[in-house]
């Protein structure tokens, strides 16, 4: 079966005892998630990367608000979000992402209508970011790690080769666990990308 909210969006209905409690309808989204059953807006399955976010983001609600239900979040459940994380020196990304799934689980919840509350949607019920400092290595501290013998322990050599391919691509970890010989053809590696499912082409760095 599915069910239509207001916005045309479909969703399969998914039964629950108790709608209101955020953490036991989260496990139950959760493992739907790991399961492939759940899909985004862009009908599309979760990632791994960003289930393992949502578990990340819940253990931090759990420790903040522990008998969180979904028609008590208000503005106050926003604020005490922020201030626990300022407790503990939280980065802006970083509770970002625990205030993201707070408002992910609450819409996804909302479709299934196991609640009525919307407060989510709020122009103040924002998702902080802040544009984070990035450290980079140069070509010369490329070169020396490149440079490396690690003939003795070929694991860590192929970790060192696999290293320096992300460097020079971009490729994200999901997608660099994935990458085979198979990908490398005619000086190029061809890849597809896990997150967009879009595929990259690569120029192959001899």
């Amino acid at each position: 079966k599915e069910l239509q909210d207001k916005s045309g969006r479909r969703e399969k209905i998914i039964f629950i005892k108790d709608k209101n409690d955020f953490h036991v309808a989260f496990q139950i989204l959760l493992k739907e998630g790991r399961e492939g059953k759940l899909l985004t807006k862009q009908k599309k399955i979760y990632t791994k990367e960003s289930l393992d976010v949502w578990e990340q983001g819940n253990t931090k609600l759990n420790l903040f608000i522990p008998n969180l239900k979904f028609n008590n979040v208000s503005m106050d459940t926003y604020n005490t979000i922020l201030i626990e994380a300022n407790k503990r020196n939280f980065t802006k990304n970083y509770t970002g992402n625990i205030i993201k799934t707070l408002k992910t689980i609450m819409e996804l919840a909302y479709c299934q209508g196991w609640h009525n509350n919307i407060i989510h949607r709020s122009k103040d019920f924002k998702t902080l970011k802040e544009k984070s400092f990035q450290i980079y290595l140069n070509e010369i501290e490329i070169k020396k790690i490149y440079d490396m013998d690690l003939s003795k322990e070929k694991f860590m050599e192929t970790i060192r080769d696999r290293f320096i391919i992300s460097l020079y691509t971009g490729l994200r970890i999901s997608d660099m666990k994935t990458l085979t010989i198979d990908n490398i053809y005619n000086g190029l590696i061809t890849h597809i990308n896990k997150k967009t499912t879009k595929k990259v082409v690569y120029l192959y760095m001899k």
